[in-house]
């Protein structure tokens, strides 16, 4: 009965680890007040190899003009986050897949709400990919006569560099070689 219980610890520690995605790292030491993506590249990689990696952000409320900080096109009012939803991905190499650590994101008083999301698969293509974060966040108007309405359904991006470098590997290789051996043809 006990390997029993034992093989059943075994099997959701594995499940667990297999099943984990990515943990967020708080990076927002390195970011302005009101948070932001951690970096902006992305682990290279390599064509017809496995690959992983994620990117972490940093969500607050911390007020921030988001046509200041982070695109002209938005309305020129001071805000702060309340929520982040909707993340996807574009212009990832083919054999890839994004997944958030969790489909929405709700800003917390008084601290940093950590989130991310990972990059995972056999890219089948090689290349550098300026891949696009996409997200929808609702705001809410920080100062003035229109403090405390919310602004929602606001589409923000981010663009994250990846390289995938082309597959190095080559067939026709023996095992052993001698001094006097002919040629060889390698096949890439």
């Amino acid at each position: 009965m006990k390997k029993f219980y034992f093989m059943m610890v075994l099997s959701c520690l594995f499940y667990l680890e297999t099943s984990a995605q990515c943990t967020p790292v708080d990076c927002s030491a390195s970011l302005p007040p009101f948070g932001g993506i951690c970096d902006t590249l992305l682990m290279t990689g390599y064509q017809d190899q496995p690959y992983s990696d994620f990117e972490s952000f940093v969500l607050t409320q911390a007020c921030f003009n988001p046509s200041v900080e982070i695109d002209p096109t938005q309305p020129d009012i001071v805000v702060f986050v309340t929520n982040v939803d909707n993340i996807t991905f574009a212009n990832l190499p083919a054999g890839t897949t994004p997944t958030p650590s969790q489909t929405s994101y709700q800003t917390m008083p008084g601290g940093p709400t950590l989130g991310c999301a990972s990059v995972d698969g056999t890219p089948t293509e090689a290349g550098f990919f300026a891949v696009q974060i996409n997200t929808v966040a609702d705001l809410e108007i920080c100062e003035g006569i229109f403090a405390g309405i919310p602004v929602l359904d606001q589409a923000f991006g981010f663009d994250v560099g990846l390289e995938i470098k082309p597959n190095t590997d080559f067939a026709g290789l023996a095992a052993e070689y001698c001094v006097f051996d002919g040629d060889v043809m390698l096949t890439p």
